[in-house]
């Protein structure tokens, strides 16, 4: 599998890397942390483009995630049924 460096900048704080990754998990984006941030008195999060660099970088780790273990039951199925023409749902169906 391939291994990406997620955040590896210096100039960007590991608490950061997480805070773009909390709000992606609820659907928020870069407004949303500024807001948080300012409601709790915390320090300016990143600017909108760092955010978006962080939050490219987290997006082409869970591309490459996916991808592996799609690939991975792809290979299972075709050893349990012996065919290779196999689909994946996502709604499991």
């Amino acid at each position: 599998m391939e291994k990406l460096k997620i955040g590896g900048d210096k100039k960007c704080p590991y608490y950061l890397r997480r805070a773009v990754f909390a709000m992606r998990m609820i659907g928020k984006g870069a407004k949303s942390l500024q807001k948080f941030s300012s409601y709790m008195a915390l320090p300016a999060p990143v600017s909108q483009k760092p955010f978006d660099k962080i939050n490219d970088e987290i997006l082409r780790a869970t591309t490459v995630v996916a991808n592996s273990c799609m690939k991975k039951a792809d290979e299972e199925e075709e050893l349990l049924t012996g065919s290779s023409d196999n689909m994946v749902s996502g709604d499991g169906t």
